[in-house]
């Protein structure tokens, strides 16, 4: 019989390392599985660009089947537990699927209820988030009915998510409301746990006349009067709220006994292994690693663990470290070049056209791990590229 590797969640991280080691395993010895609970793959850098109307939602979602490869099996169900003792996967329905090795690709949930009152009877109302499609369609549906008011754009705390997620938000809202000539009569309001923003944040900020909350940890929302309250006791008016709310680990990894309090599971820096099974591991958002949760995280813990999990596999030693201080062989300076140009063509003053080029280089080069079709230090989009962008 062939062994068997499973991957928990069809997102970026688990597209990605499918695609690895589908690579480096022998199909001949090795199956591969991938579970996720639905068909419906979905750019979530691109959720923002929904939200504030600059695409429509059928233009971040794909078919997961699309971007697996070929050899990989998509089971479409929910993976309830983990049984890591007997080396099982508990689904929804019933099923039990048995695997040698195993990779969390289960990403970080929002979890708005951790906010007294933001889940409440306001949520996607008046109080909206971007963290999924859902909330991004809200956003959108909600945004024309601010005439006049104040929006404050609100990231919940650290680290989540990366902060220019916020930054992101409050530079599209403010481009929202000019194009609409309503800047004049909305206040626009930056909150952030941040001490402060970066130097360049700063003076991005006060260039478009938005009013910085720096250092501000929420404590619960009061609904009904539409305020943020905070730790240290100060209140923010809103007549919407778009935030980004807290995260934890998905439901799977805390029901299995296998994340850390914040429902991460805990992994060696080095191989990505779980610190408690060693045929258990974890990529992306699923991982307790203290980084920033972006594409270019999943991209290189999918690399890592593509590497590291079929060298455990064989007996042989790791081959790759996430760890550049590591004795094993570290990631090289290029191996992060391709979300780095993906992070230069999808900021948010990038233009429509180096969005469009990000989410083409996502579906088409990121998620199956391809060379790199453009320079690494090229920050404008190429024409070439620039043909295919829209597909």
């Amino acid at each position: 019989m062939r062994r068997h590797v499973v991957v928990i969640g069809a997102g970026a991280a688990g597209t990605m390392v499918a695609h690895r080691l589908r690579r480096r395993l022998d199909p001949a010895t090795w199956a591969v599985t991938v579970i996720d609970r639905d068909d419906q793959h979905a750019y979530r850098p691109g959720f923002a660009l929904v939200a504030f109307g600059t695409w429509p939602p059928s233009a971040v979602v794909r078919s997961r089947h699309a971007f697996l490869p070929d050899g990989v099996d998509l089971v479409l169900d929910e993976a309830r537990q983990v049984d890591a003792d007997a080396s099982v996967v508990l689904l929804a329905d019933g099923r039990r699927i048995a695997y040698d090795h195993l990779v969390f690709a289960t990403g970080a949930v929002p979890r708005p209820d951790l906010v007294p009152g933001m889940a409440g009877p306001h949520w996607h109302r008046s109080v909206v988030d971007v963290s999924s499609l859902e909330g991004a369609t809200a956003l959108h549906e909600v945004l024309p009915t601010l005439r006049q008011g104040r929006l404050v754009v609100h990231l919940a705390e650290l680290p989540v998510t990366s902060p220019s997620t916020a930054l992101e938000l409050t530079l599209l809202a403010d481009a929202w409301l000019r194009r609409r000539g309503l800047r004049d009569g909305v206040e626009l309001v930056h909150a952030s746990p941040l001490p402060e923003p970066s130097a360049g944040a700063d003076g991005l900020l006060a260039r478009h006349g938005v009013v910085v909350e720096s250092g501000f940890r929420v404590e619960r929302l009061d609904g009904d009067r539409q305020l943020l309250v905070g730790h240290d006791g100060r209140e923010l008016p809103f007549d919407l709220l778009v935030t980004v709310p807290p995260h934890r680990g998905a439901g799977a990894v805390t029901r299995s006994g296998l994340g850390d309090e914040l429902g991460y599971v805990p992994v060696d820096r080095h191989t990505l292994q779980s610190r408690a099974f060693a045929n258990v591991y974890a990529v992306g958002d699923a991982t307790d690693l203290p980084t920033a949760r972006t594409t270019r995280t999943a991209w290189l813990t999918a690399r890592v663990v593509g590497r590291t999990l079929p060298d455990h596999a064989t007996g042989h030693a790791p081959s790759a470290s996430l760890d550049r201080r590591s004795r094993s062989r570290p990631l090289g300076p290029a191996d992060d070049g391709l979300t780095a140009v993906m992070d230069r063509l999808a900021g948010a003053r990038s233009g429509t056209p180096g969005r469009a080029a990000a989410r083409w280089l996502y579906w088409h080069v990121a998620l199956p791990g391809r060379p790199l079709p453009l320079p690494l230090h090229s920050a404008s989009v190429p024409t070439g590229l620039r043909r295919h962008a829209p597909a």
